[in-house]
């Protein structure tokens, strides 16, 4: 499952454990909450949609404790011209591989201590799952303490 924005998409999920599947979703979805984004801010607009803060904080908890298996930027730029004006016209994606470490951390920092249990939890999402998911666990993504 990619872009998972809502935590109750992780809890369907790990009730299929048994199924060769994991979980993604983006730093938006654990670091923006709907309360805090003013009426018509074209610059968060993007698919699926950003949601309260009790359901980040869901999902924050959940990359914490390996229920989400991956954090992965959707990367999807535009030019400014294109994220301004009419909000249905708007280009629909966030710009932000180059914020994904920064806002997970500071994600799990807002829920937690920022402890060691958080980096790794931060190496889990970044390196771990993506050298599962490209067969290269057994070379890259490893923890060691």
């Amino acid at each position: 499952m990619v872009h998972a924005s809502s935590s109750e998409t992780v809890d369907l999920v790990g009730r299929h454990r048994d199924l060769p599947i994991s979980i993604e979703t983006c730093p938006h979805y654990l670091l923006f909450a709907a309360e805090d984004i003013p009426d018509g801010a074209t610059e968060y607009k993007c698919a699926p949609a950003i949601r309260d803060r009790r359901n980040n904080d869901a999902l924050v908890a959940a990359v914490r404790d390996g229920r989400v298996d991956g954090v992965a930027s959707d990367h999807s730029p535009s030019p400014a011209s294109l994220k301004t004006g009419d909000f249905m016209a708007s280009w629909g994606g966030i710009s932000g591989v180059q914020y994904t470490l920064p806002a997970l951390w500071e994600s799990l920092r807002r829920g937690g201590e920022g402890g060691p249990e958080d980096l790794v939890a931060v190496h889990r999402a970044l390196s771990g799952f993506p050298a599962r998911m490209l067969g290269m666990h057994h070379l890259k993504g490893r923890y060691v303490a």
